[in-house]
């Protein structure tokens, strides 16, 4: 993502139904790409897209990628 945004690329980012895995892995783009926390980053997704991360095991994922990254 971070490569095709340099580049001045579009990204499509998209699972099965479009909720879990990909607010989870757009939340984590947020959390490296914007600095944003685990929790915030979760928080922007919810806004931009309800119901996207769905469980509490993708929230966790988002928390300890930002944890991981900082």
């Amino acid at each position: 993502m971070e490569d095709a945004s340099t580049k001045g690329e579009a990204v499509a980012v998209h699972c099965m139904l479009g909720f879990g895995r990909t607010g989870t892995m757009l939340a984590c783009y947020l959390v490296k790409a914007q600095r944003l926390t685990g929790v915030d980053a979760i928080h922007e997704i919810w806004r931009i897209r309800p119901g996207a991360i769905e469980t509490h095991d993708q929230e966790k994922a988002v928390i300890q990628f930002h944890h991981h990254i900082k």
